[in-house]
């Protein structure tokens, strides 16, 4: 059992190892079976101590997903400014790409209602949405430097809906076991949702639709 931290610099290393100990064991559980005792298990510390640090399941969640969503837009962002030709259908491959390997995230997206809903602050859940309009913002800019027909209120526009979309699929493309199964039955193939394939080709029409109403 890891000893208490007892400065600025081992309680932050203290609080990174906690949140890689969830991480490890979202990737192995759902939703409902993570458990604060197992993600204080996983990190080595007693769950009095993990609550020093979060004091729900939900907060830990929250700080969880602002990192992936960090990660995802990190990696976004970075394509969109890159040289080259640009086009319609390059800015779309960049968005939908950088979701690849990114299954922990997409996957959090689908209880990221119940996180923003239930057992975290208001002063929480202001630092988290300031934070994801911060990301909204920055990949907007770069957006409308690849796409000029964008304005400044409609890049944002499109980086939320987005956002949005990206949610609304995350929530049909993790079936549950059942229904997994009963979408192996070849008529109700079609009926399965592969994210990163169908945000691509949504984004594809949503821009279109934007550059012709300009």
């Amino acid at each position: 059992m890891k000893s208490r931290a007892r400065n600025e610099g081992e309680k932050l290393e203290r609080r990174q190892a906690i949140l890689e100990a969830g991480l490890r064991l979202w990737n192995e559980t759902s939703y409902g079976d993570f458990t604060m005792s197992a993600v204080a298990e996983k990190a080595g510390v007693v769950k009095g101590t993990l609550y020093l640090y979060f004091e729900t399941k939900e907060q830990l969640f929250l700080a969880l997903i602002s990192d992936l969503l960090a990660g995802y837009f990190d990696e976004a962002d970075a394509r969109l400014e890159e040289g080259g030709r640009w086009s319609k259908s390059r800015v779309v491959q960049v968005l939908s790409d950088a979701f690849a390997g990114r299954d922990a995230f997409t996957r959090m997206l689908t209880v990221l209602g119940n996180i923003c809903e239930h057992n975290v602050s208001y002063e929480q859940l202001v630092a988290f949405k300031r934070l994801t309009l911060e990301r909204f913002t920055r990949t907007a800019g770069l957006l409308r430097k690849r796409l000029p027909f964008l304005r400044a209120d409609a890049a944002l526009r499109l980086v939320m809906q987005l956002g949005a979309l990206a949610a609304g699929l995350a929530q049909v493309s993790y079936p549950s076991p059942l229904l997994d199964k009963v979408l192996e039955l070849p008529d109700l193939r079609v009926m399965r949702v592969d994210l990163q394939a169908e945000f691509a080709a949504a984004t594809a029409a949503i821009v279109a639709g934007m550059e012709k109403a300009r």
